[in-house]
């Protein structure tokens, strides 16, 4: 652990804005639960990988299951910065807003990304969660519903493509 922190620091002399390097002294300091400098790694971090969408989000999954989630909110918001229907890093959020019992803001959340992307499914199973989560089971029964009319189930698809296939 030392001998790798040295190594970090060696890299970090040479090139400062090595973000493999800056992703390891983050991981280094949550660990090691030295997080008097936290939020100017992540700042560091971010500014870094700004044009990597994937690192920001490993990173802040990373960080959310330390337990560091005003970083993992940090590196999230500049993500969704980025590519506002980044649906992992919404999901990501919506997941933490759960960690907190803050179902209204992840509700929220989850509502405007499908009010721009209707289709995704994978945001509407995370609504469905949250509002079962949140006890409103009318709203979540709704929206299961509305995930069928939009992705049919895997029988009422094959019984279509069955059907497609009889036709033809």
């Amino acid at each position: 652990y030392e001998w790798s922190m040295v190594l970090t620091n060696q890299i970090l002399r040479y090139n400062p804005h090595d973000p493999e390097a800056l992703g390891f002294r983050i991981k280094q300091a949550v660990d090691g639960q030295n997080l008097k400098d936290l939020k100017s790694m992540v700042d560091d971090y971010a500014e870094q990988c700004k044009a990597d969408e994937q690192k920001l989000i490993d990173m802040a999954k990373y960080l959310r299951m330390r337990g560091q989630y005003d970083a993992t909110v940090t590196l999230l918001k500049r993500v969704v910065a980025m590519d506002s229907l980044n649906v992992e890093a919404h999901i990501e959020f919506v997941r933490l807003m759960k960690t907190f019992w803050q179902y209204d803001q992840g509700i929220r959340d989850c509502s405007d990304f499908l009010a721009k992307d209707p289709q995704n499914a994978s945001m509407r199973i995370e609504l469905v969660d949250l509002l079962i989560s949140a006890g409103q089971l009318d709203r979540a029964a709704e929206e299961l519903r509305a995930e069928q009319r939009i992705q049919p189930d895997v029988e009422t698809r094959s019984m279509m493509m069955g059907r497609t296939a009889r036709k033809k």
